[in-house]
C-alpha cells in the first residue's frame, strides 16, 4: 500500500492508496448539539458574573463617592449638589461612572448614567433606599400611583325630536270636459234587385 503523498503521483498502478475519510452528518450533529449544550450552560454563569462583579464595582465607587462628600462638607460646610459641583473632584481620585445628585442631608437621591463617557450597564440600578446598586431583579420596583383626575359633570341632553320630511303634493291638472261627438246615421243597406231575365222567343 502506497503512503498518501506517493499515491497521487503513481498512476495506473496495481497498488491501492488509503481512502480519505470525512466527518458523516451524524458526527457533525453530535459536535453542534455539545457546543449548543456548553454554551446554554456556560453563557448565562459568565452574564451573572459579570452583572455580580459590576454591582461590587459599583458600591465601591458609591463609597468612595459618599466620603469625596463628606471631605467636601468639612472644607466648605456644605454639601455638593452632584458630583460635577466644582471642586469635588479634588477629593476622588479617578473617573466616575455616573454622576450622583446629593439632597440637603448629603444623601445620594438620583444617579445618572448619561452624562458619563462609561457608564455602568443597565443590568443594575442604584436603589436611593439602600444607598447600593443592585441588580435589576433584585430592586423593590416603586408603585407609582398616578394622581386622580376629576371628571366634570356630565350635561344631560335633551333627546331630540325627529320631524317627518313632509311630502309635496304635486297639484293635478284639471282637465276640461270632453266634447259630446253626435251619434253617425245608420245608412240603410241597399237592396239588389236580381236582373230580370230576357226570354228569347223559339222559332217554330
Amino acid at each position: 500500500m502506497l503512503s498518501k503523498d506517493n499515491c497521487s503521483k503513481v498512476k495506473n498502478t496495481n497498488l491501492t492508496c488509503p481512502r480519505q475519510r470525512g466527518f458523516t452528518l451524524i458526527e457533525i450533529l453530535i459536535v453542534v448539539a455539545v457546543l449548543g449544550i456548553l454554551a446554554a450552560v456556560i453563557i448565562p454563569n459568565v452574564v451573572s458574573m459579570s452583572t455580580t462583579s459590576n454591582t461590587a464595582a459599583a458600591n465601591t465607587e458609591v463609597q468612595n463617592v459618599q466620603l469625596a462628600a463628606l471631605a467636601y462638607l468639612g472644607n466648605t460646610s456644605e454639601w455638593p449638589e452632584d458630583t460635577t459641583t466644582t471642586g469635588f473632584t479634588d477629593y476622588l481620585s479617578g473617573g466616575l461612572r455616573a454622576n450622583y445628585v446629593f439632597s440637603e442631608e448629603g444623601q445620594i437621591v438620583e444617579v445618572n448614567t448619561t452624562m458619563v463617557d462609561y457608564p455602568w450597564p443597565a443590568t443594575i440600578q442604584f436603589d436611593p433606599a439602600s444607598q447600593q446598586w443592585e441588580k435589576i431583579d433584585e430592586v423593590t420596583p416603586v408603585t407609582t400611583v398616578p394622581p386622580t383626575t376629576t371628571v366634570p359633570p356630565t350635561t344631560t341632553v335633551s333627546p331630540t325630536t325627529t320631524i317627518a320630511p313632509t311630502k309635496t303634493i304635486v297639484p293635478t291638472k284639471t282637465i276640461g270636459p270632453t266634447k259630446t261627438i253626435a251619434p253617425t246615421k245608420t245608412i240603410a243597406p241597399t237592396k239588389t234587385v236580381a236582373p230580370t231575365k230576357t226570354r228569347v222567343p223559339v222559332e217554330p
